[in-house]
C-alpha cells in the first residue's frame, strides 16, 4: 500500500500543479483573442467541486476597447465548476478575483472585450457565474448599447466598534460611480464575502446606498441574484429635494424640485415587488400603506392600499409628472376641460394598446381624511377604491368631502375599445352653497344645504367628443337656505322693494326650497323645470345650458308673494358666457304651473 502511495504521488502532482498547463493555456488564448494573454501559474484543486486557480494573471485589452489599459491584471483568479449544463452553458458556481482589476466593455452591436476563444462571438455566452468572491479588485464595465458606465472597488470592510459598525457577516466594502444614460450616481454598500449574481437562490447580506444629484436611497437587508431574476428583503429609504437629475429616465417629468421621503420594507423577487409598512411624504402630502405589484399568468396585477392624513392637488400632479394644465387665472371648470383636452386621444393609440389594457388588473384604495386644492377651495377630504378588471376601470365607494357636505357615487369607463365609454351615478348632500360661493358680496349672498343627483354615460375620444355625447339627468335641491333680500327683490322684479332694501339694509330673507331637473344630452343640459321659492317671491324658469361652449340660454318669471306698486310684470332672459351672463328684461313667459318646489322633490 505504501508503494501504491509513493507511486501515486507524483501523478497527484502532475495533475493539480502541471507546469504545464499554463504556458499551454497562455498560448492558446493567446492565439485565438489576437492579444497577449499571460499566466504565471494554473493548478487544480478539489474543495470538494473542482477548482482551477490561475496566477499572475494579465490579459491585453481588445484592440477596439476605448481604454489602452489590460483586460485583466490579478494576482489570482479562481474558477469553482460545477460539471453541469445549464441552457446549454456551463455552470461556473464559484469565481474569484484577487488583488486586481478588469474593464469590461460591450459594444452596442454586441461584441465583448472578454470574449477570448472567439472574440467576433457575439451571441449567448458559454458560461454562467453563479456567485462572485472579490478581494481588493476594481471593476469598470462599458455597456454603450444602454449608455452605462461603472466603476467599483472592493476593499476589506474597517472593523467598527458600536452598533453602527458593519456587521461581522459583512467583511466586504464596495464603492461605486458611474454614469447611466447621462445620469452621474455614486454610492458605497457593506456585504457579505460572496454576492451571487444569478440563479444561486444564495442570499448574502447588503447594507448600502446610492445617490444621485438631488436623492438619495438606503437598503439594509439582504440580497440574492443581482443580475437575474434579483432578490431583494430590505429596509428602504428614498429621501431628496429634486428628481429633475434623473430627467432622461423619465422624460424630464420632474423638473421642479419638490421634497420627498419614502420608507417601508421592501421585497423583490422574480415577478414581484412590494412595499409593505410604507410611510411616505411629498411636499405637504404625506402617504401611509401598502403597494404591491406582480406578474401573473393573465398579466400584471397592482394592489395599493394607501391613506393620507393631508393630499394636496399641487403634490398628487407632481408625483404623476404632469404640470399645472392652465394658468391660475383660469376658472375651476375651464382647467378641467383644457387637462382632459390635453389626454391623448385612445383612438390615436398604438395598435394593440388595448390588449396592453387588458392585461393589467388593479385594486386600488385611497382615502385623504383632508384634500387641499387651492384652485377649489370647497373640496375637504377624498376616498375611493377602483379597480381595473379585463379592460374596465371602476370607481366605487367615492366621497368627496365637499364645502361642509360629501358628494358619493362610482363611475365606470370601459378602455377595451379605441373609443373608451362611460358611466357615472353621483349623489350629493349636505353641501353648504355659501361655501361653494364664497366670493358673492353681501347683496347677492345666498346659504342652504344642496343635495341632489345625476346620471350620466358617454362615449368618446376626448373632451369634446364626450361632452357632445353625454346623456342622462341630474337634479339638485337646496333646502332650509336664506337669500339675500336685495337679490331675491331683484330676481323678483319689484323696483319699490330694492329701494326700501336701499334704504333699510339689506337682509337674509328665508329660502325653504330652491330646485331644477336637468335633461343633458349632445352635450347640452336642458333645465327641464327650474323653481326659487323665498319668503316673497317665487320664480320659475327653463332653458339650456352648453357645457362645451360654456354658455347658457335661460327665461326666468318671478311671481310676487307680496305684490307692490312698482312691480314690473315681465320676465328676465340670462344669456351669453356660463359664468358672466348678459341680462335683460322681456316679455312676461309664463312658465307651466307647479307647486311649491315639486320639481325638486326627486332630489330628496
Amino acid at each position: 500500500m505504501a508503494l501504491l502511495v509513493l507511486l501515486a504521488l507524483p501523478v497527484l502532482v502532475v495533475l493539480t500543479h502541471p507546469w504545464w498547463l499554463a504556458p499551454a493555456l497562455s498560448r492558446y488564448l493567446t492565439s485565438t483573442s489576437g492579444r497577449p494573454v499571460h499566466f504565471e501559474s494554473a493548478r487544480f484543486g478539489l474543495t470538494p467541486a473542482p477548482v482551477l486557480r490561475l496566477q499572475g494573471v494579465r490579459i491585453a485589452n481588445a484592440p477596439w476597447a476605448e481604454t489602452s489599459r489590460p483586460f485583466a491584471v490579478f494576482e489570482e483568479v479562481e474558477f469553482e465548476m460545477t460539471g453541469q449544463r445549464h441552457e446549454g452553458r456551463w455552470v461556473v458556481s464559484r469565481i474569484g478575483l484577487k488583488n486586481g482589476e478588469a474593464h469590461l466593455e460591450r459594444r452596442p452591436d454586441g461584441l465583448r472585450n472578454w470574449r477570448l476563444r472567439n472574440p467576433e462571438e457575439r451571441g449567448p455566452g458559454r458560461f454562467w457565474f453563479l456567485v462572485l468572491e472579490a478581494e481588493r479588485t476594481a471593476l469598470t464595465f462599458t455597456h454603450h448599447g444602454i449608455g452605462l458606465v461603472l466603476r467599483a472597488s472592493s476593499s476589506p470592510n474597517p472593523a467598527s466598534a458600536g452598533a453602527t459598525g458593519p456587521a461581522p457577516e459583512m467583511p466586504i466594502r464596495v464603492d461605486f460611480e458611474g454614469s447611466l444614460r447621462r445620469v452621474d450616481f455614486r454610492g458605497s454598500a457593506s456585504s457579505g464575502k460572496a454576492i451571487s449574481l444569478l440563479q444561486s437562490r444564495r442570499w448574502f447580506p447588503l447594507r448600502g446606498h446610492a445617490e444621485v444629484e438631488g436623492a438619495r436611497i438606503e437598503l439594509d437587508g439582504r440580497a440574492a441574484d443581482l443580475l437575474r431574476e434579483p432578490r431583494l428583503e430590505a429596509k428602504l429609504l428614498l429621501d431628496g429635494k429634486s428628481l429633475a437629475a434623473i430627467g432622461p429616465w423619465v422624460a424630464d417629468r420632474y423638473p421642479k424640485a419638490r421634497a420627498f421621503r419614502v420608507a417601508g420594507e421592501l421585497a423583490l423577487g422574480p415577478g414581484r415587488i412590494s412595499l409593505a409598512g410604507a410611510t411616505a411624504k411629498v411636499g405637504a402630502t404625506d402617504f401611509a400603506g401598502e403597494v404591491a405589484w406582480s406578474r401573473e399568468e393573465r398579466g400584471h396585477r397592482l394592489r395599493a392600499d394607501l391613506r393620507s392624513e393631508l393630499a394636496d392637488v399641487v403634490d398628487l400632479a407632481w408625483l404623476a409628472g404632469r404640470a399645472p394644465a392652465v394658468a391660475q387665472a383660469a376658472s375651476a371648470a375651464r382647467r378641467a376641460l383644457a387637462a382632459a383636452r390635453a389626454i391623448p386621444s385612445p383612438a390615436s393609440a398604438p395598435e394593440g394598446s388595448t390588449t396592453k389594457i387588458a392585461a393589467w388588473r388593479a385594486d386600488l384604495s385611497y382615502v385623504a381624511r383632508r384634500f387641499r386644492a387651492a384652485e377649489v377651495k370647497a373640496v375637504q377630504s377624498l376616498a375611493l377604491k377602483a379597480k381595473l378588471l379585463d379592460g374596465r376601470l371602476d370607481v366605487s365607494e367615492l366621497d368627496v368631502g365637499v364645502a361642509g357636505g360629501h358628494a358619493t357615487g362610482r363611475l365606470g369607463i370601459d378602455l377595451r375599445q379605441p373609443v373608451p365609454a362611460g358611466d357615472a351615478q353621483l349623489a350629493w348632500r349636505g353641501v353648504r352653497v355659501e361655501s361653494l360661493l364664497p366670493s358673492l358680496d353681501a347683496a347677492r349672498r345666498l346659504s342652504g344645504a344642496v343635495q341632489g343627483r345625476a346620471s350620466v354615460t358617454a362615449k368618446g375620444s376626448g373632451a369634446e367628443a364626450l361632452l357632445a355625447s353625454a346623456a342622462g339627468t341630474a337634479t339638485v335641491r337646496l333646502s332650509d337656505g336664506t337669500i339675500a333680500s336685495m337679490l331675491d327683490a331683484k330676481m323678483g322684479l319689484q323696483a319699490g322693494k330694492v329701494v326700501r332694501t336701499l334704504l333699510s339694509g339689506n337682509e337674509p330673507l328665508p329660502l325653504p326650497c330652491a330646485a331644477a331637473v336637468l335633461d343633458i344630452g349632445a352635450g347640452k343640459a336642458r333645465i327641464r323645470s327650474l323653481v326659487v321659492d323665498s319668503a316673497n317671491t317665487r320664480t320659475t324658469g327653463s332653458g339650456t345650458i352648453d357645457i362645451g361652449r360654456r354658455t347658457l340660454e335661460l327665461v326666468l318669471t318671478p311671481d310676487s308673494k307680496r305684490p307692490g306698486l312698482l312691480d314690473l310684470g315681465r320676465s328676465i332672459r340670462l344669456h351669453g358666457r356660463l359664468d358672466k351672463p348678459e341680462r335683460a328684461l322681456v316679455d312676461r313667459v309664463e312658465q307651466p304651473a307647479r307647486g311649491p318646489c315639486a320639481a325638486g322633490e326627486a332630489a330628496r
